[in-house]
């Protein structure tokens, strides 16, 4: 049980990290997206 709680808090982490960087983004295009930066030098 104690590893499904520490997972839902990570999930939740992860959760605001990406709506706190998808806050900054402005639209219009894509180059100006730090989530659209981080996924195109992804590897594979």
């Amino acid at each position: 049980m104690k590893h499904i709680r520490l997972k839902i808090a990570d999930l939740r982490r992860m959760e605001r990290t990406l709506a706190d960087t998808a806050a900054r983004c402005e639209g219009g295009t894509a180059a100006d997206c730090p989530i659209i930066d981080v996924l195109s030098r992804a590897p594979g």
